[in-house]
């Protein structure tokens, strides 16, 4: 007795553990059957894109084409699913904000959520199309919260046909059904007056073709009758996905001379999808006439529309003709001052001096005395504003035409740029700049130099120690007698000029 009350003890403890287990094997399994991701749900069945072509084949050239992407969910969408926008050549594509169309299907003994969004393409010539993959945006109301993705499409081919009774035929409009509505006609027994107008309107209305597809009305030109056109009013209507398009367009006759009138017939071509016939839409031809009697109150014209533009042509021609003879006159005079231009530019930029005092420069750095002591007394010489000085100074060309840039030509020119050089950077009382002149001239010039009056011995014997070995001149060096030649210029520039250095005092 003792056993069996034990064991009816211990048997709830027992399904209770049971109970707890079972509870917690249920949770796991639920927990891994729900769905985290739009690709899960795809793979458990749960959700459904798909994109079918809604056409019916053959499908004519310029004919809408309708492209269904339909979602379906077991539960219910979180938010308005989108159509990313995609490329395709070969057609003309409408917005893809289209209204969606919810309603609810039965698949597999289940009933689904669906929501139907239209794609309408215009294919414009005859041939095989692809649609490509279409990526589209999904948000589901699964049983762990909003999942959100997106979603790629198969993609989709179909073929575009023409059919014989459009060979030739550019423009045409395909629908079930295409109207032409004209208001405002001519009346043929009525003599009109000069200064009197008659205002025609043409409507166009499509079913299943945008505005922009419609046709157009002919322009026309008559002599004696002024022709003037208002702006197309473009209309599309979308009545539950269904469009219908709108053209209208309105033309003013104004009546300015005396005589006889006709318009040509205008035929616009277009294939019925009801009938999958040809058919066209005609605007009569329409004639009436304009006396000589003028309207009161209006001054006739003496020349004809045509001749007024004519003369608004020929004004616009002369214009244009004399303008560009003063453009061509400015250039032949810029080119006959061509070099007056050019001398013009060096002088306001100094660019000669600019040029020069980056070749003494780089003479410098690399070691080419000769040639930098030939372009600072270039430098110097240009400063004095002077060709003579008060020796007798060789031409400058006649140092550039030396063939060995290391050696001069000739004593006399030597003579002269020391004289110069020395004479013109003893003015700034500046030692260094001296020595650094003295270098340059000691390793420059080979040939020695004799004493000339007023030379000191001093000088001489340094100089004559200085020929001896090569000077090692600094960049910095260089760079501060060019600041004291600049500094020299601004000095000239804004003080009276001064008398020429003489650099042979007797």
């Amino acid at each position: 007795m003792a056993q069996a009350q034990a064991l009816k003890q211990r048997r709830p403890k027992m399904n209770n553990w049971s109970r707890w287990l079972v509870g917690l094997c249920l949770c796991i399994c639920c927990w891994q059957t729900m769905a985290t991701s739009i690709d899960e749900l795809l793979q458990q069945e749960k959700l459904f894109v798909t994109a079918t072509l809604k056409n019916e084949q053959p499908i004519i050239a310029k004919q809408a084409v309708t492209i269904l992407i339909e979602y379906q969910t077991d539960r219910w969408f979180a938010g308005g699913n989108s159509i990313e926008d995609f490329e395709m050549s070969g057609i003309v594509k409408l917005s893809l904000d289209s209204q969606a169309t919810n309603s609810s299907v039965r698949k597999n003994g289940q009933t689904y959520a669906s929501q139907i969004r239209e794609i309408t393409l215009y294919p414009m010539q005859a041939g095989i199309y692809e649609l490509p993959p279409i990526i589209v945006n999904v948000a589901v109301n699964s049983e762990q919260g909003v999942v959100k993705g997106q979603v790629t499409t198969k993609p989709i081919e179909f073929e575009v046909m023409l059919p014989k009774a459009l060979n030739g035929i550019d423009e045409y409009v395909v629908s079930e059904n295409f109207e032409l509505q004209v208001s405002g006609e001519f009346e043929q027994d009525k003599a009109y007056k000069i200064g009197e107008a008659v205002t025609q309107r043409y409507q166009f209305k499509a079913a299943g073709v945008p505005a922009m597809m419609l046709p157009k009305i002919k322009t026309i030109s008559i002599p004696g009758v002024g022709l003037y056109r208002n702006k197309p009013v473009l209309k599309d209507e979308d009545n539950r996905n269904i469009l219908t398009g709108y053209r209208t367009e309105q033309v003013n006759f104004i009546f300015e001379e005396k005589g006889q009138y006709t318009i040509p017939e205008q035929v616009f071509y277009w294939w019925n999808l009801t009938t999958n016939r040809l058919e066209t839409q005609v605007i009569e031809a329409q004639s009436w006439s304009v006396s000589s009697e003028v309207v009161a109150g209006h001054k006739p014209q003496t020349k004809s529309l045509k001749q007024s533009l004519m003369d608004v042509d020929l004004i616009t021609l002369v214009t244009r003709f004399l303008l560009a003879l003063f453009v061509l006159s400015v250039l032949y005079w810029l080119y006959l001052r061509l070099h007056w231009l050019q001398s013009s530019y060096q002088r306001i930029t100094q660019l000669g001096y600019r040029l020069r005092k980056a070749k003494f420069l780089t003479a410098v750095t690399e070691k080419k005395y000769t040639l930098a002591c030939e372009t600072l007394y270039q430098i110097v010489n240009r400063l004095t504003e002077s060709r003579q000085q008060t020796v007798n100074s060789a031409p400058i060309a006649a140092i550039s035409r030396v063939s060995n840039q290391d050696e001069m030509a000739s004593d006399a020119t030597d003579i002269e740029a020391n004289l110069v050089l020395r004479a013109h950077f003893r003015q700034y009382h500046d030692e260094h700049a001296l020595q650094t002149v003295d270098a340059l001239l000691a390793n420059g010039f080979a040939q020695p130099i004799e004493e000339y009056p007023g030379q000191e011995p001093s000088y001489q014997e340094r100089l004559g120690q200085e020929r001896q070995k090569p000077h090692t001149i600094s960049i910095s060096a260089a760079k501060r007698l060019l600041a004291l030649i600049d500094r020299h210029k601004k000095r000239r520039a804004s003080a009276k000029p001064s008398a020429p250095i003489n650099v042979n005092p007797r």
